[in-house]
């Protein structure tokens, strides 16, 4: 059959129309996001655009979120670290050697240093039982041997302390006590004392004040190491205590052998007594800040 070749191409444009017709009612349903035919998709530069930036956002959330997590991972564990800044923050992870500071800190340190300090007395005691009392050198160490008779038994202190509450508490109290008859006994010694019982009396008095003290302390720092460990910061939170403890006591050895035979030189030995009476009152003060349970029974 004889098709006229204007008519061909009036069909065929014709036909062209009603094709690009039917892909625009296609798209326009799609709402311009693809147009499947088959197994093949066909996507449109618009939705190209929109996922890339929806991928693009969502890696920039995957990167915030490492970041946001390594930030955290980096931060010290106690917050407290974060609130101090400048000298709080250089005495506690220098002078403190990073412990805690508290009440408990405190009295650990001042039991300590008073041990270290109370060396002061050593020297101005040797002369004053040789010099004011008349005693002999061999009298004299015979008499040393008696003062340290109250850390033989310090599992004795220990033992009551932990089971004989005193007026409710089994650390506070027997901390200020100890303080109490540390500084009574010095005093003693630098005013009321002038017989060589009375003095001997009064020395041992104040060795077993330094022996209760010592006790009680340590049971201290062995609650603070425990209460470390299950914190889960193991054999560091204890050892750094412990070297604290060994710090302060020998600060204070280092103070009392600088001065105690300067002090001799321009005080009698009475006036050194006197000024140890003091150190013992530093237990009794950094003791009453104590914050314990009160209990009358085991």
């Amino acid at each position: 059959m004889f098709i006229p070749t204007g008519a061909s191409d009036s069909a065929g444009n014709t036909m062209g129309l009603s094709a690009a017709g039917s892909l625009l009612v296609l798209l326009a349903l799609h709402g311009a996001s693809g147009l499947s035919v088959g197994r093949t998709v066909f996507r449109t530069p618009a939705l190209a655009v929109r996922r890339a930036a929806i991928c693009t956002a969502e890696e920039k959330e995957a990167v915030d979120a490492t970041q946001q997590a390594d930030s955290s991972s980096s931060r010290p564990a106690s917050p407290a670290i974060e609130e101090e800044g400048g000298a709080g923050l250089w005495v506690r992870e220098n002078l403190l050697q990073g412990v805690e500071p508290n009440a408990d800190t405190y009295t650990i340190m001042a039991v300590y240093f008073v041990q270290g300090v109370l060396g002061l007395a050593s020297l101005a005691r040797t002369f004053y039982f040789k010099d004011e009392l008349h005693l002999s050198p061999v009298d004299l160490a015979a008499l040393s041997g008696l003062f340290i008779v109250p850390w033989t038994i310090k599992p004795l202190y220990g033992f009551f302390s932990d089971t004989v509450p005193l007026f409710g508490y089994r650390r506070k109290s027997y901390l200020l006590l100890a303080g109490l008859v540390g500084s009574a006994s010095w005093l003693a010694l630098a005013t009321v004392v002038d017989s060589v019982e009375a003095a001997v009396a009064a020395c041992i008095l104040a060795s077993a004040s330094v022996a209760v003290s010592d006790v009680v302390v340590d049971s201290l720092v062995v609650e603070r190491a425990r209460e470390s460990s299950e914190a889960g910061d193991g054999s560091s939170g204890g050892g750094a205590l412990q070297s604290l403890c060994w710090s302060c006591q020998a600060v204070g050895g280092i103070v009392s052998a600088y001065a105690s035979g300067s002090l001799l030189d321009v005080m009698t030995p009475k006036e050194v007594f006197g000024i140890t009476a003091l150190f013992p009152l530093l237990v009794v003060v950094a003791a009453s800040q104590l914050v314990e349970e009160r209990r009358y029974r085991i």
